[in-house]
């Protein structure tokens, strides 16, 4: 999940190759240590966007399943 506000740009643009790439090597260490010994999960990670006003009022917000 990534954070922005609005007019600062997409929060997917964080999201650059290798963020996606440390992301999946985290979740595959914590599967290790979670399930040592047992086959592995079959996991969806969604990326998440959202877009805060200066308020801290939500502008948007958006959901991309298996995005990474």
């Amino acid at each position: 999940m990534k954070t922005r506000l609005e007019g600062r740009g997409s929060p997917l643009e964080s999201f650059t190759p290798n963020k996606i790439r440390q992301v999946r090597r985290m979740a595959a260490n914590w599967l290790a240590s979670a399930r040592p010994g047992r086959n592995a999960l079959r996991l969806r990670l969604d990326a998440v966007a959202v877009v805060i006003d200066a308020g801290g009022d939500l502008v948007s917000l958006e959901c991309l399943e298996g995005a990474l």
